[in-house]
């Protein structure tokens, strides 16, 4: 943890609003999912991670690539 010492930790319910011409990209093991290592990456993607042991909520996938 010693490399996050100077990471700000912002706490909001818009998260997306801070990165400007970003494209938010889900990160799920869902049925109809598409495989990461064919997928074309966005170039200003952002990369939205689920929980272990949930998935990332459906109104922030909507958001998503």
């Amino acid at each position: 943890m010693k490399g996050f010492a100077d990471v700000d930790i912002i706490l909001c319910d818009r998260p997306l609003d801070y990165f400007e011409n970003a494209v938010p990209v889900a990160v799920e093991l869902l049925p109809g999912s598409e495989n990461l290592l064919v997928f074309e990456h966005p170039e200003n993607a952002i990369y939205l991670f689920g929980p272990e042991d949930g998935s990332v909520p459906s109104h922030v996938r909507g958001l998503c690539h």
